[in-house]
């Protein structure tokens, strides 16, 4: 107590003194020090000046003190009841700790110290007037300051306390403390190696962390606290956790500054010394200490996730969207700089109550607005979630490319060993650094033995390569599988829980991940293979990254989205139609028809048997949506137009089942031909419904209508050209148009209808369409009205007919 009162007292008596020292030269020597400055410089003369036009009098500066004194001690009274209403009010019921924040307000404190030095300036130059010694005029200047200062600080100070009504303000006086102790035990830091310090630090920040975790509890009882209030402090804690992440690669691996814990042994794979002494003492086997790397992260993320449980029990679904999407922002920043694990542990921490609330949003009175607004809010949340996870795949693929192999090379080459220091200056991977101060203490003992380095640096570059491969390898693992877990896993559950509308968007995003996935896991591919070219010695061990299992594993994984929206696409068409809402149904049919076609192209019969049956209903729901959709247009070229094109995609991709199955000897037709003959069966007068379809095909080969789906069977043509050309039987795409053979060329295929089909110049003459009439109406219905049929359809008739009307003749 003696100690802290003694210091200021000091130093106030030191200002007094040297004001007094001041005003006494400049009083004796003004005149002879301005002999030896220019004429605007000299000061002095100008404080002499000064000096005789004012007349210090006792009386006048014992009052001027004692109402200086007065005031001194009013203010710090009326600034320390207040401080006690607040406290007595809103921090009555917390924890101690909770309120010794407010005293870690620097402007506040800073305006303590300036009254009391005020105030006991007063006292002091009223004790030497007391005396018989009259202060000098620098000293009561330097009163007369204090007190105007004083005046206009406590105005600023008292609409400054009406923030500490609200908790959430108190953050802000945490947070500096809170980096100043993990900035020290960061390689910048002061006795960063001393377990002693390394273990103060933590024990410093884990108190600020309780105290944040306090706040924010607190934020959740005080009812006039809006939500807005719990955002601000998840945000606040964003922010620890992105800087954090920006500095942690400095802090040694085996730091006292992570906390420990403790890992269990097995008997059978312990050693023989630890079940000695276990049986020997009649004890357990002694676990093993090991550090908690995420201790921080858990402590910050126990209060994230709290928050976000208050404000899903608000309802308040307006915030939860903004805290996911600070959520998504941060987990990418931990992975661009390598904190993956971290990354999962954020989005793993967050993602249970989203979970629970997709499966909680009320489904029903979407028709009103507000019953649209929470849906669109829960739907932008399972965007969220999907767009949180692939900020892991994002925020890594960024860190990759800025720390190139080449400058990784580099960076290891300018390391000095000598200086531990210098080895974390690089942001890598955390198993990275582990391997380089592995690296570090070998090279320490190598040292000490032999006297100076012996290990080449291709060899240390080598280690640290292995240790990147494996590091790599480890995060696409973890990626895939909790990918399967979080979207895959949870679209399908979604699906037979008939909450279709959020497994569309889930499975939205989800396919995009897929595509994602693949594109950067080339690149990260290509990374492992630039590692692999600083390996020297290959008897060293080192993780093969089984690539082409990955990339199967996406397009499993793309393939199981695909069939659980198409369960989903029928139960997407009753929902109602909205421009408030995404077209779920229209992305559904879209994806599924491109899908059957790519099923087609690759031969794959179970997925084109499953989903066909889909397609087929779904393409004539489309075209009921379409009429509904163009009842008041005008045009009725476009209403047309637009009306055909789901029968046109039908029957093109019908006519392809055929082409298909005849050029690579799969069975698809049986698929086709079931629905096609069950819809004609339940349709009442079927034959004219025929005719109908094929009037509708024929509308595409007008050139005054643009079709909206045309480059889609476009793209699907030319798929189908180039497998055709693979096979030899077709030549060339200019074939037709720069040959200068005369000689028809000769396409071997045992097939009639191929051979027909490979016709043509720059496209095909023959379209698919064209081969799902002949094939299937021409079939099925009488042809002696066959002047009703498309003009192509007729030609292709004949010529698959050719040889049995030559024979009748």
């Amino acid at each position: 107590m003696l100690k802290s009162l003694a210091g200021p007292t000091i130093k106030v008596v030191c200002l007094i003194l040297f004001l007094e020292f001041i005003d006494f030269f400049l009083t004796n020597y003004a005149s002879s020090l301005g002999l030896l400055l220019p004429a605007w410089m000299r000061l002095p003369n100008w404080f002499l000046t000064l000096k005789q036009l004012i007349t210090l009098d006792k009386d006048g500066a014992i009052e001027l003190l004692s109402v200086s004194a007065s005031i001194a001690g009013a203010f710090l009274a009326l600034y320390f009841t207040a401080v006690s209403v607040v406290i007595s009010t809103v921090y009555a019921k917390v924890q101690g700790n909770v309120r010794s924040v407010i005293l870690r307000d620097k402007v506040s404190n800073a305006y303590i110290f300036q009254v009391a030095i005020q105030g006991v300036v007063s006292l002091i130059l009223l004790s030497l007037i007391a005396v018989g010694y009259l202060p000098s005029f620098l000293n009561l200047t330097l009163v007369i300051l204090l007190g105007i200062a004083s005046f206009f600080s406590f105005v600023q100070l008292g609409l400054r306390i009406f923030y500490f009504f609200d908790p959430t303000h108190l953050v802000n006086y945490l947070t500096p403390d809170l980096f100043d102790w993990v900035n020290k035990a960061t390689s910048q830091g002061y006795g960063w190696l001393d377990p002693s310090f390394q273990n103060h630090y933590q024990e410093e920040s884990f108190k600020l962390l309780v105290i944040y975790r306090n706040l924010v509890h607190l934020a959740n009882r005080e009812e006039h606290l809006q939500s807005d209030a719990l955002l601000g402090l998840a945000n606040h804690a964003f922010k620890v956790l992105d800087n954090y992440g920006r500095i942690k690669h400095k802090i040694p691996s085996d730091s006292k500054w992570f906390r420990t814990t403790y890992r269990h042994k097995n008997w059978l794979t312990a050693s023989e010394i630890d079940m000695s002494l276990a049986l020997n003492t009649g004890t357990s086997l002694r676990p093993e200490e090991i550090p908690d790397l995420l201790w921080f992260e858990n402590q910050i993320e126990e209060t994230i996730t709290f928050t976000l449980d208050k404000l899903l029990q608000r309802k308040d679904l307006n915030n939860v969207c903004f805290f996911f999407n600070s959520a998504q922002i941060t987990i990418h920043n931990l992975s661009n700089n390598f904190a993956i694990d971290e990354s999962f542990k954020l989005f793993r921490a967050a993602s249970p109550a989203l979970r629970n609330n997709t499966r909680s949003t009320d489904l029903t009175g979407i028709e009103s607005e507000e019953g649209f607004l929470k849906l669109n809010f829960a739907l932008g949340l399972t965007d969220l979630y999907a767009l949180s996870f692939i900020q892991i795949l994002l925020g890594l693929s960024n860190a990759l490319s800025r720390i190139t192999v080449s400058l990784l090379s580099k960076s290891i080459e300018k390391f000095d060993w000598r200086n531990t220091q210098s080895i974390y200056q690089v942001s890598l991977p955390r198993p990275v650094i582990s391997k380089i101060e592995a690296i570090l203490k070998q090279i320490n003992f190598e040292v000490s033995v032999e006297g100076h380095l012996i290990t080449p640096l291709w060899h240390i570059q080598e280690l640290v390569a292995i240790s990147f491969i494996g590091f790599i390898d480890k995060v696409c693992a973890e990626l895939l599988s909790e990918f399967d877990k979080a979207i895959v896993s949870e679209a399908s559950s979604l699906v037979n829980e008939k909450r279709a509308i959020f497994a569309a968007q889930l499975i939205e995003r989800g396919i995009e991940n897929c595509n994602k996935f693949l594109y950067h896991f080339n690149a990260f591919k290509i990374y492992t293979e630039q590692l692999e070219n600083l390996r020297k010695v290959k008897d060293i061990p080192c993780v093969i990254i089984d690539w082409e299992n990955y990339f199967d594993r996406i397009t499993e994984y793309r393939k199981t989205l695909i069939h659980s929206l198409a369960i989903a696409t029928l139960d997407l068409a009753k929902l109602p139609k909205s421009e408030k809402m995404p077209d779920y149904f229209g992305h559904a049919y879209t994806v599924i028809s491109n899908e059957c076609f790519l099923a087609l192209l690759t031969g794959h019969e179970e997925d084109f048997n499953k989903l066909f049956p889909i397609f087929f209903t779904s393409s004539f729901i489309t075209r009921e949506r379409v009429i509904d959709l163009t009842n008041d247009w005008n045009n009725q070229e476009a209403k047309i137009s637009l009306i055909t094109q789901p029968i046109i995609d039908l029957a093109e991709i019908t006519g392809y089942a055929y082409l298909f199955s005849e050029l690579d000897g799969k069975n698809f037709i049986d698929t086709v031909e079931k629905q096609w003959d069950k819809y004609f069966d339940l349709t009442p007068n079927p034959e004219d419904v025929a005719i109908f379809i094929c009037r509708n095909l024929e509308i595409q080969d007008s050139p005054l209508l643009r079709f909206l789906r045309t480059n889609t069977r476009y793209e699907w043509e030319r798929e189908f050209q180039n497998r055709l050309e693979s096979l030899g039987l077709r030549e060339d795409i200019f074939s037709g148009v720069f040959s200068y053979d005369n000689e028809e060329p000769e396409f071997v295929h045992p097939s009639r209808l191929i051979k027909e089909i490979v016709t043509g110049g720059i496209s095909l003459y023959y379209k698919a369409t064209d081969v799902f009439v002949v094939k299937y109406i021409m079939k099925k219905f009488d042809t002696a009205n066959f002047e009703k049929f498309p003009r192509k359809a007729r030609d292709l008739f004949r010529q698959l007919n050719k040889d049995a009307e030559d024979s009748d003749e």
